[in-house]
């Protein structure tokens, strides 16, 4: 198998070395027998600090057993949109997975995930949210875990044209796409028409090309950080916009007047300075009835999550 781990970076030079000893991590454990052809590109946004010099670096030191290591870089700054585009055409592999610079892959093998692929179009688990400089309390972590389990576990039997359009989110740095879907030219198409938004955009606009088949796996598959910087918490201006034109869309194109009323919540949500959060109830009515009435409440991830906070704090021991 052969696969490219797509890392789309801006101003990450403090978190990079971590998500590419994530890479390792997962290429010591789980490609021991060089079984899998691995290629890692860094698409790199014009970053204004030591991004690149670092990924460099770590190349030099620990890339020993990656197969094929590029860093492509860009002039000025076009956006996640068109850097995860410029990364994707440099890629390779049959299999491809992007990933945030300042996110981890989990414990659990990215080899394992991609294979299934092979049957189903889309592929996605459960995302460990990992707070920067703030408390990361495994219980809190477990309760919010389980919650999305039940959730994906009860959506897993809508069609994906339905669970899409209903705004249920697949979170994008636990998703895996097959190929074909990612360098589909409408799917391409779509992703020009934004800057920031590359995951509900692709989502929506995929959701139009086949009949998508899906697949839970219900693993924590990948570390996902919070941080002050990133640009959904920063929530600028024209990423409100591009929120409000994608939801136009998928108002649009939606079959179902249930679909097309949520879609208005969510235009309306953004389109307010100071949301009113009892606005948004029409988004997620359905997933409160899902855990009120979850048919099963043994699942628990809390060793598992103490042992990817461990994992995590060694990564960021590893000297730079």
């Amino acid at each position: 198998m052969n696969v490219s781990i797509l890392i789309v970076t801006y101003n990450h030079e403090k978190y990079i070395q971590e998500c590419l000893e994530s890479v390792r991590f997962q290429v010591e454990k789980y490609n021991k027998n060089r079984e899998h052809n691995v290629q890692i590109v860094v698409s790199d946004d014009h970053s204004t600090d030591f991004t690149r010099d670092v990924a460099r670096r770590w190349n030099e030191k620990r890339g020993d057993i990656i197969d094929d290591f590029q860093i492509i870089g860009s002039n000025v700054n076009e956006g996640t949109c068109r850097n995860y585009l410029k990364g994707l055409r440099a890629c390779t592999g049959e299999y491809i997975k992007p990933i945030g610079g300042d996110d981890l892959f989990g414990k659990h093998s990215i080899f394992e995930m991609l294979k299934y692929l092979n049957e189903y179009d889309i592929v996605y688990g459960l995302p460990l949210a990992y707070i920067e400089g703030g408390e990361n309390d495994p219980v809190r972590i477990n309760d919010d875990l389980k919650k999305v389990h039940y959730i994906y576990q009860e959506e897993s039997s809508m069609s994906y044209y339905d669970l899409i359009h209903r705004y249920c989110f697949l979170n994008a740095p636990g998703t895996c796409l097959r190929k074909e879907l990612q360098v589909n030219e409408d799917n391409v198409k779509m992703l020009l028409n934004y800057r920031f938004v590359d995951d509900y955009s692709q989502y929506i606009k995929i959701s139009e090309i086949k009949e998508i088949r899906r697949k839970y796996i219900p693993e924590i598959v990948i570390i996902y950080r919070r941080t002050n910087d990133s640009t959904y918490m920063r929530a600028n201006k024209q990423l409100k916009e591009e929120l409000i034109s994608i939801f136009h869309y998928a108002r649009k194109t939606s079959h179902r007047l249930r679909e097309k009323l949520i879609q208005t919540s969510s235009i309306y949500m953004q389109k307010r300075k100071n949301p009113i959060k009892c606005f948004d109830i029409l988004a997620y009515i359905h997933k409160f009835y899902i855990f009120i009435h979850r048919k099963d409440d043994s699942v628990d991830y809390l060793s598992d999550i103490k042992e990817q906070l461990e994992y995590v704090e060694n990564i960021k021991l590893i000297e730079k």
